[in-house]
């Protein structure tokens, strides 16, 4: 019996005295290794009509070990029979999602892409995840199993749940076999259904947090039992391919998080500049920083702040940043159009133009 930690599996054993079944007496289960637990408790059971003699077991702890069922009438000489089970105890080690996903970049440090995979347990900090508007999220997972010396093909499967625009969306990743060797197995790249059902909104989104729950099957798909690991990404959904240069994590964070419901161009457009309008409290970083114009940063530097990467990375910069920054969270949307432009005071009398940035 292979068996997956939490599913409850029917055990049922014959009496026969070699030719015909025998339909008196009882049978006492007795697993030997305490792999698991009998249902209710109950480890006595009366043979029934047939000469059978059921009862329920519950695997609760990875391992390999065995249950017997004893009576006083059994087939073998011993009058004991037993089962060899395989209790299997799946958790969620990582996940990366694709399927024409953009990548991402990190606002600070090396500002690099935030790569893969997006989901790591154990890991401080996961990875957030965008995507345009319609499209099919695929997931590809590593799992591992305990004992790690089991070795079989599993089914797994994953599903999530979230919220837009009033309306719920149940999306489901299929079924797949995944084998197991070496204490590891692999769940393929799977988008989710095709249609409307397995499709993003058709909106701007931002999800905080896209979780997807993963399911396990010992018994080829016919149950399947929750792991107990979930992955959870921040997700953000664009009108388009981003077009801005460098897609970095606070130029998605705030063109989704103000335009967020919002299914074309002007709307958005109008949504992401009241956020730069007269903004209490400042613009944010994405990972909660206020963001400052010319700033003790800028001051000190003369020769620096005056991009948008540099107004992230500092979260302080001057107004060509600013105007870069703004325009990028427009085109984060696909949004054409926006004109940076810099605005200067009249000339001095050494003919020097003093910038208002």
């Amino acid at each position: 019996l292979t068996a997956c930690a939490g599913t409850t599996n029917l055990l049922e054993c014959v009496v026969s005295n070699g030719t015909t079944v025998v339909t008196q007496g009882q049978v006492t289960w007795a697993d030997v290794n305490s792999l698991g637990a009998f249902s209710n408790n109950v480890t006595t059971v009366a043979l029934n009509s047939q000469g059978k003699a059921r009862t329920a077991w519950i695997a609760t702890t990875a391992g390999t070990g065995q249950i017997t069922a004893q009576g006083t009438q059994l087939k073998d000489a011993s009058n004991t029979t037993n089962i060899t089970v395989n209790v299997a105890k799946v958790d969620l080690d990582e996940v990366t999602f694709g399927n024409d996903n953009f990548d991402v970049y990190r606002d600070t440090g090396t500002q690099a892409a935030f790569g893969t995979p997006h989901w790591k347990k154990g890991r401080s900090e996961q990875f957030p995840v965008c995507y345009k508007r319609n499209k099919h999220i695929g997931v590809s997972a590593k799992f591992k199993v305990m004992p790690n010396t089991f070795t079989g093909t599993l089914k797994i499967r994953g599903k999530s749940t979230f919220v837009s625009g009033g309306q719920t969306f149940n999306f489901t990743f299929a079924a797949n076999d995944v084998s197991f060797s070496g204490g590891e197995g692999n769940y393929p790249l799977t988008q989710t259904q095709s249609g409307g059902p397995g499709e993003l909104p058709d909106t701007v989104e931002d999800l905080p947090v896209y979780q997807v729950q993963w399911e396990v099957s010992c018994d080829g798909g016919n149950t399947f039992v929750s792991i107990a690991d979930h992955s959870d990404n921040r997700t953000y959904v664009v009108l388009d391919m981003p077009a801005t240069p460098t897609l970095f994590h606070t130029v998605v964070d705030v063109s989704c998080r103000n335009a967020k419901g919002k299914n074309s161009a002007n709307p958005a457009v109008l949504a992401i500049w009241g956020d730069f309008n007269v903004p209490i409290p400042g613009v944010l970083r994405a990972d909660g920083t206020e963001m400052v114009y010319w700033g003790p940063i800028s001051k000190a530097n003369p020769s620096s702040c005056f991009t948008a990467a540099e107004l992230i990375k500092f979260a302080d910069g001057k107004c060509g940043a600013w105007s870069q920054f703004m325009n990028h969270t427009i085109l984060a949307q696909n949004i054409s159009g926006s004109v940076e432009s810099i605005i200067t005071t009249k000339p001095r009398a050494n003919g020097i133009f003093q910038g208002i940035g």
